[in-house]
Protein backbone atom coordinates (compact mmCIF):
# COMPACT_ATOMS: atom_id res chain seq x y z
CA UNK A 1 0.00 0.00 0.00
CA UNK A 2 3.07 2.34 0.47
CA UNK A 3 4.58 1.37 -2.68
CA UNK A 4 1.13 2.33 -4.10
CA UNK A 5 0.86 5.62 -2.64
CA UNK A 6 4.62 6.46 -3.26
CA UNK A 7 3.86 5.32 -6.93
CA UNK A 8 0.96 7.30 -7.41
CA UNK A 9 2.86 10.16 -5.64
CA UNK A 10 5.59 10.42 -8.15
CA UNK A 11 3.12 9.77 -11.38
CA UNK A 12 1.68 13.26 -9.99
CA UNK A 13 5.08 14.81 -9.52
CA UNK A 14 5.93 14.16 -12.72
CA UNK A 15 2.89 14.75 -14.46
CA UNK A 16 1.94 18.32 -13.18
CA UNK A 17 5.25 19.98 -14.25
CA UNK A 18 5.01 18.25 -18.15
CA UNK A 19 1.45 19.18 -17.94
CA UNK A 20 2.45 23.10 -17.68
CA UNK A 21 5.64 22.78 -19.73
CA UNK A 22 2.93 21.42 -22.70
CA UNK A 23 0.94 24.98 -21.72
CA UNK A 24 3.61 27.13 -21.93
CA UNK A 25 5.04 25.53 -24.83
CA UNK A 26 1.65 25.71 -26.29
CA UNK A 27 0.95 29.27 -25.33
CA UNK A 28 4.50 30.40 -26.48
CA UNK A 29 3.79 28.81 -30.43
CA UNK A 30 0.85 30.71 -30.36
CA UNK A 31 2.25 34.04 -29.18
CA UNK A 32 4.93 33.42 -32.08
CA UNK A 33 2.56 32.95 -34.28
CA UNK A 34 0.70 36.24 -33.84
CA UNK A 35 3.90 38.15 -33.25
CA UNK A 36 5.19 36.81 -36.79
CA UNK A 37 1.29 37.82 -38.14
CA UNK A 38 1.71 40.78 -37.22
CA UNK A 39 4.99 41.73 -38.44
CA UNK A 40 3.91 40.18 -41.82
CA UNK A 41 1.08 42.40 -41.62
CA UNK A 42 3.61 45.40 -41.73
CA UNK A 43 6.03 43.93 -44.46
CA UNK A 44 3.88 42.71 -46.91
CA UNK A 45 2.09 45.58 -48.38
CA UNK A 46 5.74 47.22 -48.87
CA UNK A 47 7.28 44.42 -50.01
CA UNK A 48 4.76 43.61 -52.88
CA UNK A 49 4.93 46.93 -54.22
CA UNK A 50 8.24 45.45 -56.56
CA UNK A 51 8.89 41.92 -57.79
CA UNK A 52 12.89 41.95 -56.62
CA UNK A 53 11.84 42.50 -52.99
CA UNK A 54 9.02 40.46 -52.87
CA UNK A 55 10.78 37.49 -54.38
CA UNK A 56 14.03 38.24 -51.55
CA UNK A 57 11.91 38.78 -49.02
CA UNK A 58 8.78 36.96 -49.38
CA UNK A 59 9.79 33.35 -49.09
CA UNK A 60 10.94 34.07 -45.72
CA UNK A 61 7.56 35.21 -44.41
CA UNK A 62 5.77 33.03 -46.17
CA UNK A 63 7.42 30.20 -44.64
CA UNK A 64 6.94 31.54 -40.94
CA UNK A 65 2.95 32.24 -41.54
CA UNK A 66 3.06 28.56 -42.81
CA UNK A 67 4.72 27.05 -39.62
CA UNK A 68 2.44 29.51 -37.18
CA UNK A 69 -0.81 28.17 -39.15
CA UNK A 70 -1.65 25.41 -36.79
CA UNK A 71 -0.87 26.97 -33.79
CA UNK A 72 -3.72 30.27 -35.06
CA UNK A 73 -5.94 26.97 -36.32
CA UNK A 74 -5.68 25.46 -32.85
CA UNK A 75 -6.92 28.65 -31.17
CA UNK A 76 -9.57 28.92 -33.50
CA UNK A 77 -8.53 32.46 -34.24
CA UNK A 78 -10.54 32.69 -38.25
CA UNK A 79 -9.58 36.44 -38.39
CA UNK A 80 -5.79 35.20 -37.58
CA UNK A 81 -5.45 32.65 -40.03
CA UNK A 82 -7.67 34.18 -42.67
CA UNK A 83 -5.18 37.15 -42.97
CA UNK A 84 -2.36 34.41 -42.82
CA UNK A 85 -3.66 33.04 -45.64
CA UNK A 86 -4.35 36.34 -47.31
CA UNK A 87 -1.07 37.83 -46.99
CA UNK A 88 0.64 34.61 -47.86
CA UNK A 89 -1.06 35.10 -51.22
CA UNK A 90 -0.25 38.23 -51.86
CA UNK A 91 3.28 37.31 -51.84
CA UNK A 92 2.51 34.51 -53.83
CA UNK A 93 0.70 37.00 -56.19
CA UNK A 94 4.01 39.54 -56.17
CA UNK A 95 6.11 36.65 -56.81
CA UNK A 96 3.78 35.56 -59.88
CA UNK A 97 3.40 31.86 -58.13
CA UNK A 98 -0.29 32.48 -59.55
CA UNK A 99 -1.29 28.60 -59.01
CA UNK A 100 -0.02 28.57 -55.31
CA UNK A 101 -2.43 31.54 -54.93
CA UNK A 102 -5.56 30.51 -55.97
CA UNK A 103 -4.52 27.81 -53.58
CA UNK A 104 -4.28 29.72 -51.11
CA UNK A 105 -7.54 31.53 -52.09
CA UNK A 106 -9.17 28.01 -52.22
CA UNK A 107 -8.22 27.86 -48.17
CA UNK A 108 -10.21 31.31 -47.45
CA UNK A 109 -12.64 29.77 -49.39
CA UNK A 110 -13.12 27.26 -47.41
CA UNK A 111 -13.08 29.05 -44.22
CA UNK A 112 -15.78 32.05 -45.31
CA UNK A 113 -17.59 29.81 -48.47
CA UNK A 114 -20.10 32.83 -48.90
CA UNK A 115 -18.05 35.67 -49.56
CA UNK A 116 -17.48 36.92 -53.31
CA UNK A 117 -14.75 38.52 -52.95
CA UNK A 118 -12.45 34.89 -52.14
CA UNK A 119 -13.78 33.53 -55.13
CA UNK A 120 -12.94 36.52 -57.23
CA UNK A 121 -9.45 36.90 -56.23
CA UNK A 122 -9.20 32.96 -56.71
CA UNK A 123 -10.95 33.46 -60.07
CA UNK A 124 -8.02 35.98 -60.84
CA UNK A 125 -5.06 33.85 -59.94
CA UNK A 126 -6.43 31.04 -61.79
CA UNK A 127 -6.37 32.43 -65.13
CA UNK A 128 -3.09 34.23 -64.07
CA UNK A 129 -2.24 30.72 -63.80
CA UNK A 130 -3.67 30.03 -66.83
CA UNK A 131 -6.45 27.46 -65.27
CA UNK A 132 -8.73 28.69 -67.53
CA UNK A 133 -11.96 26.30 -66.84
CA UNK A 134 -11.30 26.49 -62.90
CA UNK A 135 -11.03 30.30 -63.12
CA UNK A 136 -14.49 30.63 -64.76
CA UNK A 137 -16.19 28.04 -62.59
CA UNK A 138 -14.97 30.48 -59.64
CA UNK A 139 -15.43 33.51 -61.42
CA UNK A 140 -19.06 32.11 -61.70
CA UNK A 141 -19.74 31.98 -57.80
CA UNK A 142 -18.38 35.22 -57.15
CA UNK A 143 -21.25 36.54 -59.45
CA UNK A 144 -23.82 33.98 -58.15
CA UNK A 145 -22.75 35.37 -54.81
CA UNK A 146 -22.39 38.93 -55.58
CA UNK A 147 -24.58 39.86 -58.64
CA UNK A 148 -24.62 43.62 -58.40
CA UNK A 149 -21.33 44.06 -58.17
CA UNK A 150 -19.74 45.11 -61.18
CA UNK A 151 -16.23 43.99 -60.08
CA UNK A 152 -17.07 40.23 -60.76
CA UNK A 153 -19.54 40.64 -63.33
CA UNK A 154 -16.15 42.27 -65.54
CA UNK A 155 -14.39 39.58 -64.48
CA UNK A 156 -16.55 36.47 -65.24
CA UNK A 157 -16.81 38.17 -69.29
CA UNK A 158 -13.54 38.51 -69.36
CA UNK A 159 -12.74 35.40 -68.60
CA UNK A 160 -15.38 33.56 -70.66
CA UNK A 161 -14.41 35.78 -73.98
CA UNK A 162 -10.37 33.95 -72.69
CA UNK A 163 -12.16 30.55 -72.97
CA UNK A 164 -14.08 31.15 -75.98
CA UNK A 165 -17.61 31.10 -74.81
CA UNK A 166 -18.25 34.31 -76.58
CA UNK A 167 -22.12 34.42 -76.42
CA UNK A 168 -22.09 34.55 -72.42
CA UNK A 169 -18.93 36.73 -72.59
CA UNK A 170 -21.39 39.48 -74.62
CA UNK A 171 -23.76 39.11 -71.89
CA UNK A 172 -21.60 39.24 -69.27
CA UNK A 173 -20.30 42.55 -70.56
CA UNK A 174 -23.79 43.97 -70.99
CA UNK A 175 -24.88 43.34 -67.80
CA UNK A 176 -21.32 44.55 -66.55
CA UNK A 177 -21.82 47.74 -68.71
CA UNK A 178 -25.55 48.13 -66.73
CA UNK A 179 -23.32 48.27 -63.50
CA UNK A 180 -19.74 49.99 -64.26
CA UNK A 181 -19.23 52.94 -62.57
CA UNK A 182 -19.32 56.12 -64.89
CA UNK A 183 -15.47 56.45 -64.94
CA UNK A 184 -15.26 53.10 -66.16
CA UNK A 185 -17.73 52.96 -68.48
CA UNK A 186 -16.15 54.27 -71.81
CA UNK A 187 -13.08 51.93 -71.26
CA UNK A 188 -15.21 48.92 -70.50
CA UNK A 189 -17.35 49.65 -73.84
CA UNK A 190 -14.09 49.56 -75.86
CA UNK A 191 -12.44 46.84 -74.47
CA UNK A 192 -16.22 44.73 -75.31
CA UNK A 193 -16.68 46.44 -78.25
CA UNK A 194 -13.25 44.37 -79.80
CA UNK A 195 -15.00 41.52 -78.76
CA UNK A 196 -18.46 42.45 -80.62
CA UNK A 197 -15.99 43.74 -83.87
CA UNK A 198 -14.12 39.75 -83.45
CA UNK A 199 -17.63 38.48 -83.44
CA UNK A 200 -18.91 40.88 -86.28
CA UNK A 201 -21.62 42.97 -84.24
CA UNK A 202 -22.90 46.06 -84.04
CA UNK A 203 -20.75 47.70 -81.79
CA UNK A 204 -21.94 48.69 -78.27
CA UNK A 205 -23.07 52.85 -77.71
CA UNK A 206 -22.65 53.62 -74.11
CA UNK A 207 -23.78 57.40 -75.01
CA UNK A 208 -27.13 55.74 -76.71
CA UNK A 209 -27.69 53.32 -73.53
CA UNK A 210 -27.32 56.25 -71.36
CA UNK A 211 -29.29 58.05 -73.65
CA UNK A 212 -32.02 55.39 -73.18
CA UNK A 213 -31.77 54.82 -69.99
CA UNK A 214 -32.48 58.07 -69.13
CA UNK A 215 -36.11 57.84 -70.58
Amino acid sequence: MAIRKKLVLLIVAVSVPVFFLATFMQNWGASVAEKNLQDATALVPMIVQRTSSAKEYCPAIIKKLQVGLPELQQKKSTASVMRSYLLTADCQTAMARHSEAANSYAEMVKLEPQAARWHGQRASALLKAGRLSEAARASRLSVQLKPDDFRWRLQEARILSQIGRFDDAVHGYEQALKMAPLEQVSAVADEFNKLQQMLGNPPYDPHAEQHHGRL
